[in-house]
């Protein structure tokens, strides 16, 4: 009983032995599994514009690269920026090397590359100034059959704010032109040429600088007048029967300037804050009787008085006393000296020589013109300035004073 139960422990150890030694194999074997695991390097290449998947015990750029299979061509560009060796989830970009064109005016250039804008340029040896454009970003990788175009600047010149200025300007328009020169368009600022324009070389961009003011000014309303006819009266005659009075008025302008100098106002509103009073003048429509002596028409409105007689050739039988002398005419002035309104028949006078008041009968001395019974009224300016005229006489019109002229008259005094 004894042997079959010490045999059994042995066969138990046995066992038990073998246990720990595939025990201890899997712990070996696992270890080195993990050990092998954590120096694994997993990354991706972009390459034909396709991610690739890599899991690599290396993680050299070039291993990488091999064990994706991608080869490296003479002109391709390995980029490198998003990838740190030692560290997991990298990107290994490749660009494929394309040929370019590069034109550059009349001028076209071929290069062959995988880089930038910028490194095609270089290549075909194109170099920018200031103001020059491309028609692609400098900083974007090529692609094939890619045609970079350079627009050469030229000059442009833009006159703002009184001053003129010249500016480098390529392709666009002259709103893009004025947006990188930094100057703002206002809303009411007019400009010589249309901002979607496309510049040219030598173009001369003007802009005027143009606001609006309103202001407003209290003004006077001027009074109308109204004409009534009266047929009681000549047609020489008017009498005010109502006195007019200017109102006022205060109006809105709205002012307009370009460059600060004020160009145009206009009228934009008005207010009446007092009305004006309407001025009522009678003018005569009845035709004054035609007097005549010897066919001669009389001038003076005055009738002659009956105790006045004329003889054969239109003169006064009786008469204090004959004056000849030169005579004028005249036809302005409301107010005699004397302070009656003045009228054909009052007549201008040296007041020392022939006092105020005095009765005459004048005719011309050629017999052209019988200017009738007159009074002594005004005082002529030949009172003073030593004219040789004797009287000054007053006629209706202008024309009627031309046709007078200066001519000698006879100026019979007559009897109060």
């Amino acid at each position: 009983m004894i042997k079959q139960i010490k045999g059994a422990n042995e066969r138990i150890r046995y066992q038990l032995v073998r246990v720990l030694i595939a025990v201890l194999v899997i712990i070996t074997c696992t270890a080195s599994t993990v050990a092998a695991a954590a120096n694994l390097t997993t990354a991706f290449v972009f390459c034909d514009n396709e991610f690739i998947k890599v899991v690599s015990f290396s993680s050299q750029p070039e291993d990488i690269l091999n064990k994706a299979n991608v080869k490296i061509g003479e002109y391709d560009l390995v980029d490198l920026t998003n990838y740190t060796e030692g560290e997991d989830d990298g990107i290994i970009y490749v660009y494929r090397a394309c040929e370019v064109t590069v034109v550059d005016g009349s001028k076209k250039y071929f290069v062959k590359t995988a880089g930038t804008v910028k490194d095609a340029l270089e290549l075909a040896r194109v170099k920018l100034s200031e103001g020059d454009t491309l028609n692609c970003s400098a900083d974007q990788y090529v692609s094939d059959s890619m045609v970079i175009k350079v627009s050469r600047a030229f000059g442009v010149t833009i006159t703002v704010d009184g001053k003129t200025k010249s500016y480098n300007v390529a392709v666009g328009t002259v709103g893009q032109a004025l947006k990188n020169a930094g100057i703002t368009l206002g809303e009411n600022d007019e400009i010589n040429v249309g901002v979607d324009k496309p510049v040219k070389e030598g173009m001369k961009i003007r802009i005027k600088r143009v606001s609006y003011k309103t202001r407003k000014e209290t003004e006077t309303l001027s009074y109308k007048t109204k004409i009534i006819k009266d047929s009681s009266m000549y047609k020489d005659q008017t009498k005010v029967v109502k006195q007019g009075k200017n109102g006022v008025k205060v109006v809105t302008y709205k002012d307009k300037y370009v460059d600060g100098e004020l160009i145009k106002s206009e009228v934009v509103k008005t207010k009446v804050k007092k009305d004006a009073v309407e001025k009522v003048v009678k003018k005569g429509t009845k035709s004054r009787p035609v007097v005549k002596v010897n066919g001669k028409q009389v001038i003076s409105e005055f009738a002659l008085p009956s105790s006045v007689k004329l003889d054969e050739n239109g003169r006064p039988t009786k008469y204090k006393k004959l004056i000849t002398g030169s005579a004028t005419a005249y036809c302005c002035g409301t107010t005699c000296s004397t302070g009656v309104k003045v009228r054909q028949g009052y007549v201008a006078v040296n007041p020392k020589q022939i006092p105020y008041g005095t009765k005459m009968y004048i005719v011309s001395s050629d017999g052209k013109f019988v200017y009738g019974y007159a009074i002594a009224a005004d005082t002529g300016g030949f009172a003073t300035n030593g004219s040789r005229t004797v009287v000054d006489l007053y006629m209706r019109s202008y024309d009627d004073c031309v046709k007078f002229g200066r001519r000698n008259v006879e100026i019979y005094i007559l009897d109060d």
